[in-house]
Parts: structure tokens; C-alpha cells; sequence
């Protein structure tokens, strides 16, 4: 089920966040906005994979522990609907978990690292842009 926080008004591009924590989700819907960005923001990973199918997003952003699919099942569903999708890792545990390493395009960490994700979207976008 989308989250109450789905919002879609941004211009840089289209990122999905998907993190089963509606509290971060507003986090990274504040943050993403007024870095320019339209954000599609879901609290169920199911939901989140739904909009993917049917929109053009240029980016992903997970939560590593959810219920149901966790982040490195989403990322592997991710990948096999859009190989080329770069795909950000958030969460609380200090190192990327093995089973997430080769689905995704780059890890941080959620307290340490939530300043650097409006970044880490440019960088991984541009680079994308670039190989293009």
C-alpha cells in the first residue's frame, strides 16, 4: 500500500523510496523534494515494486529490514525488472549485509550517512547520464 507521504512534484527525476519506517520516509521525502526530486514513496515493498512496473523512476532507494521482502529480495526484483536502475541501500547496520552487496549500486548508513544521500543520487544519476 503507498504511504500517505507519496508525492510526485519534483523536476531532476523520479527516485522511489521504499522503507517499511514511515518516519524516514518523510525523512527522504522532505530532503529529496527540496533537493528538486519527485518522490514516489511506499511503506510495503510489494506496493513500491507495483509503481515501478508502471512508472519511469531513475532511482531506488531501500531500507535494508522490512517485513515480508527484505532490501536485498526488493533489490534483486528491482535489477531483473531494470538492471540498470541505480539502486541506494539505507540502513542501521554498519556494513552492507552480504546477501544485498551485488544488487545494489551503493550502501549508507542511516544515521551516519542521511545527509550524503542528495549526493549520492546526483553522483550515481550523472554518472548514469554519463555512460549513456
Amino acid at each position: 500500500m503507498a504511504s500517505p507521504e507519496s508525492s510526485l512534484s519534483g523536476g531532476k527525476g523520479t527516485v522511489l523510496c521504499i522503507d517499511d519506517e514511515l518516519s524516514y520516509l518523510r525523512f527522504y521525502r522532505q530532503m529529496l523534494e527540496d533537493a528538486g526530486y519527485e518522490v514516489a514513496a511506499y511503506t510495503d515493498a510489494r506496493s513500491g515494486l507495483e509503481f515501478l512496473a508502471s512508472a519511469q523512476v531513475d532511482l531506488a532507494v531501500l531500507d535494508y529490514s522490512m517485513p515480508e521482502l527484505d532490501g536485498a529480495e526488493v533489490a534483486r526484483r528491482i535489477r531483473r525488472m531494470n538492471p540498470g536502475l541505480p539502486i541506494i541501500m539505507v540502513s542501521s547496520w554498519p556494513e552492507c549485509p552480504h546477501d544485498a552487496e551485488n544488487w545494489i549500486s551503493l550502501y549508507l548508513m542511516k544515521i551516519r550517512d542521511f545527509d550524503k544521500l542528495p549526493r549520492n543520487i546526483e553522483k550515481l544519476l550523472a554518472a548514469q547520464s554519463d555512460a549513456a
